[in-house]
């Protein structure tokens, strides 16, 4: 185990025991009117949240279940039965989104693109799930959600709908041992958040897996993620471990299109082509394992700080990793250690620099390559 992995692991442990020690009350959703012949249970589903408030956990039962938008609350625990779904309802105007309640411009990207990420943007920041300045928070299977892939014309691309799981300015939080399947947009979706776990995770379809602007002190382990885009991306990070995960996507493993100050990846599993196509494109074709690209989609002050990438496979897709600072960022440090990689089409080398602008600090050990 590493140094930053024990660290992490302890804080994530006390704010596990902290959650547990707040859920003494547990409740049903339908004893507050949910029911699968329901077309929105939205209404039944927050007042149960609000009815353990002060501490407990919300029960979802085996069944399908409708719904717009779900407020989560602090210290309470939302827990997915085997079998039960949250459900997202067609209609993109439906779901409550995120307000920024401070200035969140920093983490804007693509701005007057298609691909226009805006923090101010509410069509942008809609959410089937919903925390804003919660804490101690837990998502539990193992049943999951289905965004139900809802089309937006007033969304990203003229065609994204809401998030499925949105986190903004919230700490100590736990997404453990679930589904989301057909992301309208990303699966989830974190703002400023810290000391939280993504566990076990099943994600297949939709856009990003699990998506972070703004997070500081994150563990994401075991989990299996299917994407039709990046698996993992965003940026502004700081403490970061990836352990024991199987990426498979149609576009990047990784995709760094913001700085990040401290990035651990290992013994995990990056591959191609993807299962399920690009939602945009429709096509396959995985493209690196790792991208490092800050300020790409637009200003994103700040250089980048240490990535860690050891013990990773690395199969079929274009290039290993891949890194662009012709925007005028910073490398401090880039680490490779025990990644194989096979089945490349592109250039037969574990690390490209753009332009050849490089890390300062450039370790590449018992990296074979092979196409």
């Amino acid at each position: 185990m590493t140094h930053s992995f024990r660290i992490l692991s302890a804080i994530l442990a006390a704010g596990a025991a902290l959650m547990v020690s707040c859920a003494p009350k547990s409740v049903s959703i339908v004893e507050f009117g949910a029911d699968t012949s329901a077309e929105n249970n939205a209404e039944a589903i927050d007042k149960a949240i609000a009815a353990v408030a002060k501490g407990g956990t919300v029960v979802v039962p085996s069944g399908v279940f409708l719904s717009s938008t779900v407020h989560l609350k602090s210290n309470i625990t939302l827990h997915l039965d085997e079998g039960a779904t949250i459900k997202g309802v067609d209609d993109p105007g439906a779901y409550d989104s995120y307000i920024p309640t401070k200035d969140m411009s920093r983490y804007d990207s693509g701005a007057g693109t298609l691909n226009s990420n805006v923090s101010s943007d509410a069509a942008w920041n809609r959410a089937l799930v919903l925390g804003v300045g919660v804490e101690n928070v837990s998502i539990t299977g193992p049943g999951g959600f289905d965004g139900s892939h809802v089309f937006d014309s007033t969304g990203e691309e003229h065609m994204r709908g809401p998030h499925t799981i949105l986190f903004a300015e919230s700490r100590n939080l736990r997404l453990e041992g679930f589904t989301v399947d057909c992301a309208a947009n990303y699966a989830t979706m974190g703002y400023e958040i810290e000391n939280a776990l993504y566990k076990d995770l099943r994600i297949c379809q939709g856009w990003d897996g699990v998506h972070m602007r703004g997070a500081k002190n994150v563990v994401i382990e075991g989990c299996d993620l299917k994407t039709g885009d990046d698996c993992i991306a965003g940026g502004y990070w700081e403490n970061v471990v990836v352990k024991n995960c199987r990426l498979n996507t149609s576009c990047n493993g990784f995709r760094l299109m913001q700085p990040v100050e401290s990035l651990e990846v290992f013994d995990t599993e990056i591959y191609g082509p993807g299962v399920y196509p690009h939602r945009t494109s429709g096509n396959h074709k995985t493209i690196f394992a790792m991208v490092v690209e800050p300020a790409a989609w637009g200003p994103a002050p700040g250089d980048v700080g240490t990535i860690s990438i050891h013990d990773v496979a690395i199969r079929d897709l274009t290039e290993p990793v891949v890194v662009d600072l012709t925007h005028g960022a910073k490398g401090r440090e880039i680490i490779m250690r025990n990644v194989v990689s096979t089945g490349i089409r592109g250039t037969a080398t574990p690390l490209r620099s753009v332009d050849g602008v490089r890390f300062e600090s450039e370790v590449v050990e018992n990296c074979p390559v092979a196409n």
